[in-house]
């Protein structure tokens, strides 16, 4: 009883692992041109794009200075991650899983007047790739399974015994456009 009394927390972990990382293979990031799963030239899946580490730093160097939480150009703020789905005047700038529809993408493309940044030299390639694979993959602000995966089985034995109160089962896992992940449980 006392080997199961201390593996319950584990294995409540390991099962919301798997879960969350079944729900995220059911919402696999997709190429919008095509329809099909985003793969690299060798067909392995592309990795996913990091809205802090990667998308965060480009908004920061090119549009903070005209669509920042204060001055809001065209009503758009791009300070904050919730601000950039939020949109601005013209509606949603950033459309979850389709770059090919996202203004954000036709206005630094050059593809709709104004270019964007306005009266700078526009992004580079690799900054406009990096936005449009964000984008595709559902411009999540992070990939809660990728991140639970990473910490490996080793943190999982590290949980201490007695850690939880309470178990709860979960019934299902929910991901909301903006990233985030809620769980639907009952209390048993």
């Amino acid at each position: 009883m006392k080997v199961f009394t201390a593996l319950a927390p584990m294995l409540w972990i390991a099962a919301l692992l798997m879960r969350l990382q079944a729900a995220d293979a059911a919402h696999a990031p997709v190429d919008s041109a095509r329809g099909r799963p985003l793969t690299s030239a060798r067909g392995r899946q592309e990795p996913l794009v990091d809205y802090e580490r990667q998308v965060r730093p480009i908004l920061t160097a090119h549009c903070l200075e005209c669509h920042n939480a204060e001055k809001r150009k065209g009503g758009l703020s791009l300070a904050t991650y919730g601000d950039a789905l939020d949109g601005g005047r013209s509606g949603a700038v950033i459309r979850p899983g389709n770059s090919s529809t996202s203004l954000l993408v036709h206005r630094i493309a050059g593809e709709v007047e104004p270019q964007m940044p306005k009266d700078e030299d526009p992004l580079s390639a690799a900054d406009m790739s990096v936005i449009r694979a964000w984008i595709d993959q559902g411009a999540r602000a992070l990939d809660v399974a990728a991140g639970a995966a990473a910490l490996g089985a080793g943190a999982l034995a590290r949980v201490p015994a007695g850690a939880f109160h309470r178990m709860v089962a979960v019934d299902g896992a929910a991901r909301s456009p903006r990233g985030r992940v809620s769980l639907e449980t009952r209390n048993r």
